[in-house]
């Protein structure tokens, strides 16, 4: 069995692009993100915990369908400045190079001036590349990867 948990902690700045707070807008956000991993325990260690995460840069952009769609569309980019891994049950080695890649599309349908339903279809990878000098047998690299599809509502208040 694997739990996985992803954390977010970011303050961001909307950039309107007219003077009308639901059109096209730019964001950007900062802050700091984890992703966690952790397997069941087992003998021997299959499997081991792991942390990714940083200092992550957001960037999105939401651009109105037009005046007769009531929907929004959008894209998202986290940059993570300086990835970190850390592992815990046993150690592979030293990590060296830790990559991060974290993106997604989302629509906005709104049904009222501050409801809207949202939907994101979101990509997630990451790995780190291990020395030799860990556990046995080796474990060169490792990594997770996530597509995942959200769907929620959003109320401004």
């Amino acid at each position: 069995n694997m739990t996985l948990n992803y954390y977010h902690a970011k303050f961001g700045y909307n950039f309107l692009l007219s003077p009308d707070f639901f059109g096209p807008k730019l964001q950007m956000t900062g802050g700091f993100a984890k992703f966690s991993s952790r397997a069941s325990e087992t003998s021997p260690i299959t499997f081991t915990n792991m942390e990714f995460g940083g200092m992550v840069f957001g960037f999105a952009g939401q651009f109105p369908m037009g005046e007769s769609a009531p929907m929004d569309i959008g894209a998202r980019l986290n940059y993570y400045w300086h990835p970190t891994v850390n592992e815990s049950g046993t150690s592979s080695g030293n990590p060296g190079d830790v990559k991060i890649n974290d993106f997604g599309f989302f629509m906005n349908y709104h049904t009222k001036p501050k409801f809207s339903y949202i939907g994101e279809l979101r990509f997630e990878n990451y790995s780190a590349n291990f020395s030799d000098s860990g556990r046995n047998p080796s474990v060169r690299s490792i990594s997770h990867k996530a597509t995942n599809i959200l769907l929620g509502i959003e109320f401004l208040f």
